[in-house]
C-alpha cells in the first residue's frame, strides 16, 4: 500500500505543475520578478491551453515590452483589446510601443483612449504631454504635465518634463520652480540639476548655476564636457562683477 501511494503521488504533482492555472501563476511570479523570458514561456503555455483569456495576452505583452521586443508586444496588446475593449493597461502599453516606434498619431490615439477610460491616469497624461512637446504644442504639454502632477503629486518625471517645457518657452522662473519640485522628490536627478543650473545661467544667477552644475558632475562625471563651459563662463562673470564692485568702491574712496 505504501509503495502504491508513493507511485501515484508524483503523478498527481506532475499534473498540477503543468496545469494552465499553475502556468498562469508562474507567469505572474516571473513577470513580477523581472524574469521576462520565463514569463513569456509560461504565458505562452497557458495561451496554448486556454482560449480567449485577455489577461494572459496582456501579461505576456508586458514581458515582451520590457524586453523591448515591440512587435511581439504590439501583437499581444492588439489581441488583448480585441478580447477586452476596456483594457486600459493594453491601450497604455500600446501607446508606449507606438511612441517608441515614432508613430506619434497612433500613440496619441491610444493615450486618448486611456484617458477616456481612466481620466486620472497620470502616466498617460505625462506621455501625451511629451508627444505634444515634441511638436511644440507647449501649452497643451504643460496642461498634461500639470494634470499628471494633480493625480500623482510625487510624479518626478512629470515635474521635470514640465520644467523642461517651460525652458522651451523661455520661462525660466517657472522652469526653476518645476525643477525645485523635481529635486525635492529626487535629490539625485542629474538632469534636474543641469537644467536648473542652465536656467540660473540664463537669468544671470551665476553662483547658483555653478552649484547646480558642479552637483551634476558629482553625480555623473560623464556630463562634465557638456556643462564645464557654463561653469567657466559663470566664474568669469562673477569675477568681472567683483572687479566692477571694487572699481566703483575705489572711485568712491577717491
Amino acid at each position: 500500500m505504501f509503495l502504491g501511494l508513493m507511485f501515484l503521488f508524483p503523478g498527481v504533482i506532475a499534473y498540477g505543475q503543468n496545469s494552465p492555472e499553475v502556468m498562469f501563476e508562474k507567469g505572474i511570479s516571473s513577470l513580477n520578478s523581472s524574469q521576462y523570458t520565463e514569463a513569456i514561456q509560461y504565458f505562452t503555455e497557458y495561451i496554448d491551453s486556454v482560449d480567449n483569456n485577455f489577461q494572459a495576452y496582456l501579461n505576456r505583452g508586458k514581458a515582451y515590452f520590457n524586453m523591448r521586443q515591440y512587435d511581439e508586444a504590439l501583437a499581444d496588446m492588439n489581441a488583448t483589446v480585441k478580447l477586452q475593449a476596456g483594457a486600459v493597461d493594453a491601450y497604455f502599453i500600446r501607446g508606449l510601443i507606438y511612441k517608441n516606434k515614432k508613430k506619434r498619431n497612433d500613440a496619441l490615439l491610444d493615450f486618448n483612449r486611456v484617458l477616456k477610460l481612466d481620466p486620472e491616469h497620470a502616466e498617460a497624461y505625462n506621455n501625451r504631454g511629451m508627444l505634444y512637446s515634441e511638436v511644440k504644442q507647449y501649452q497643451n504639454a504643460l496642461l498634461d504635465f500639470s494634470k499628471a502632477i494633480k493625480f500623482d503629486e510625487d510624479f518626478v518625471d512629470a515635474h521635470y518634463n514640465k520644467g523642461y517645457t517651460y525652458i522651451q518657452l523661455d520661462d525660466y522662473t517657472n522652469a526653476i520652480a518645476s525643477f525645485n519640485s523635481t529635486l525635492k522628490l529626487d535629490t539625485n536627478f542629474t538632469l534636474g540639476y543641469i537644467n536648473r543650473g542652465l536656467c540660473y545661467y540664463a537669468i544671470q544667477s551665476y553662483e547658483k548655476c555653478i552649484t547646480d552644475l558642479e552637483k551634476a558632475i558629482e553625480l555623473e562625471s560623464s556630463y562634465t564636457s557638456m556643462v564645464e563651459k557654463y561653469i567657466k563662463s559663470s566664474k568669469e562673470h562673477i569675477e568681472q562683477k567683483q572687479k566692477e564692485i571694487e572699481k566703483n568702491k575705489k572711485k568712491k574712496d577717491d
